[in-house]
């Protein structure tokens, strides 16, 4: 079996091995509990006592489509994207995004190539001085591996009327989210990262009030109008448009694994391989890029050895020969390698990527 220290897809738990899907359809009592089940859960996770004031929309996509299905589905608004430059390339997805549809919209962005987090007063002052309707923020940026302060920047639009949408996707499961004291309007989430699920099925969590606003717009989609795929899945129990079984069980069992767990419990799990990566980048000099205090501890991008005939695609291919696959790095000013520890991974796994580094290392 091979180790995926990769942002998605992960290594999921064996019980999910277990699942029979075969001859399923979507109008069959089993698939429609597993939607209610679903639904039931990622509302309980991110709002607990306040979940009957959401609503959660299930997209047959990758979180991709779905953060599209939602910056689409909110009229004309003036919209804040926040990004912290060519680096946060989650960030400049929404805000190209954005731009497709016709928003108005603005970008706080952060030009210097040094990898540092969001300037929270510049937001600040922004958000004080002009009205915007919407503002989106995505909570790790998988390029760096860092992680925002949602609630900071969820009371800025608190005190300013303006409705944060949240993407969600690489934090929803691992990091602690509760939407009414962040003050998240819509969160955007997917299964096939922490939730230790897998890829096929998106959803978004939308405050009740917010979407029957929204949905007295005029649609400017067909296949991605959050209110349409809403109103036809509470009247039909079933997705618009087709999922496949197989996606819609998994990510029911992994739900109800990650409930199992807790999201807490599993983020520590995680900050324990985490440290174990970091000790053993270390040990072979191999220096992470974020300071430590930055940090989401779930996905780590890390400088590539300062070896001249070093080569990334060769070490890639390498480590997979031996069962164990990484990621590229994005960054733009300097060579870099990500590792992401979410995901069925141990101590062992970690110690055997870094005994088949280090022997690569040793060639050349």
């Amino acid at each position: 079996m091979r180790v995926l220290f990769t942002p998605g897809p992960v290594n999921s738990h064996e019980k999910l091995n277990f699942i029979e899907f075969e001859g399923y359809s979507q109008n069959q009592n089993i698939i429609k509990d597993a939607l209610i089940n679903i639904q039931r859960n990622i509302k309980n996770l991110v709002a607990g006592e306040n979940s009957s004031k959401y609503e959660v929309i299930l997209f047959p996509t990758a979180g991709s489509g779905t953060i599209e299905a939602v910056l689409s589905s909110i009229g004309y608004a003036k919209i804040l994207n926040i990004v912290k430059g060519e680096n946060g390339g989650d960030g400049l997805l929404m805000n190209e995004i954005s731009s497709r549809y016709r928003k108005t919209s603005k970008l706080i962005y952060n030009e210097s190539g040094e990898i540092y987090g969001l300037d929270y007063k510049e937001i600040e002052n922004e958000l004080d001085n002009v009205h915007y309707s919407f503002a989106t923020v995505v909570h790790i940026e998988s390029t760096t591996g860092i992680l925002n302060d949602i609630k900071k920047i969820g009371s800025y639009c608190a005190n300013n009327n303006t409705k944060l949408i949240l993407d969600a996707c690489t934090s929803f499961g691992a990091i602690p989210i509760d939407m009414k004291a962040m003050n998240i309007a819509i969160l955007i989430g997917c299964f096939d990262k922490c939730v230790e699920g897998v890829y096929g099925l998106s959803f978004v969590v939308i405050e009740k009030s917010l979407l029957s606003e929204l949905s007295k717009l005029k649609k400017e989609t067909f296949y991605f109008d959050l209110s349409s795929q809403h109103e036809f899945l509470v009247a039909e129990n079933k997705l618009r448009f087709l999922a496949s079984a197989f996606s819609i069980l998994i990510n029911n069992l992994a739900l109800i694994l990650l409930i199992e767990e807790t999201v807490g419990i599993r983020y520590e799990r995680y900050k324990d391989i985490w440290k174990e990566i970091i000790k053993k980048s270390l040990e072979l000099d191999i220096e992470y890029v974020v300071p430590e205090e930055l940090q989401s501890k779930i996905i780590t991008a890390f400088h590539q050895p300062a070896i001249e005939t070093f080569e990334f695609e060769e070490m890639f291919e390498f480590l997979e020969e031996n069962g164990l696959i990484i990621h590229h790095g994005k960054l733009l000013d300097f060579p870099t390698f990500r590792l992401a520890n979410m995901g069925q991974i141990s101590k062992y796994n970690v110690k055997k990527l870094f005994i088949h580094i280090n022997e690569y290392l040793t060639t050349l």
